[in-house]
């Protein structure tokens, strides 16, 4: 799996030519299945060129410092393939930053980044920050995204049964230092 904050600026070569044919600036899921859509990019050749996407399915490896797609015939226009596909969500645009409540209004924090898995194709955790001092203390939140979350107008809802299922990251320095007394 990888992180949203790693995907983002991956350059995307094409395996036919062996050219850089843009660069990663988003993903885009379905919100009721939270299955992965599409990639958005920047061209590199076009200084003034629209966004393209690319359909997940044309993408045959996303690894750390590359996404690889078979050919540049795979570029869509991005306007028409956000017009011909019904809920979806563009990540930093639509999911980033935003509050995380219970479905009973109590506030988890804000989603920082996203856990994606290529291999299923699916978005799998948020990672959820409760402010910088939390951070650096305890470490962020791990939310599973199940289909249970809803992606309102400017917030996320998780139903109130569904806060078992945050984890710890373990990075915070309370992890750090109680691994260095043992």
């Amino acid at each position: 799996m990888l992180k949203f904050s790693e995907i983002i600026g991956l350059p995307v070569v094409s395996i036919a030519s062996g050219y850089k044919i843009g660069i990663v600036k988003d993903i885009i899921f379905i919100s009721d299945t939270k299955e992965i859509s599409a990639l958005i990019i920047h061209e590199n050749r076009k200084l003034m060129s629209s966004p393209q996407a690319i359909k997940v399915q044309d993408v045959i490896k996303v690894g750390k410092s590359a996404v690889l797609v078979s050919e540049e015939q795979c570029l869509t226009d991005l306007k028409s393939f956000l017009s011909s596909t019904e809920f979806v969500k563009q990540y930093s645009k639509e999911v980033k930053e935003k509050r995380v409540y219970t479905d009973g209004g109590v506030k988890l924090g804000t989603i920082q980044d996203a856990l994606f898995d290529f291999e299923t194709g699916m978005l799998a955790e948020f990672e959820i920050s409760d402010g910088l001092v939390q951070d650096l203390i305890e470490g962020r939140k791990i939310m599973p995204a199940t289909e249970s979350i809803q992606l309102e107008q400017g917030i996320v809802i998780v139903e109130s049964e569904k806060i078992h299922q945050l984890k710890d990251n373990h990075k915070g320095l309370k992890n750090f230092f109680s691994e260095r007394e043992e």
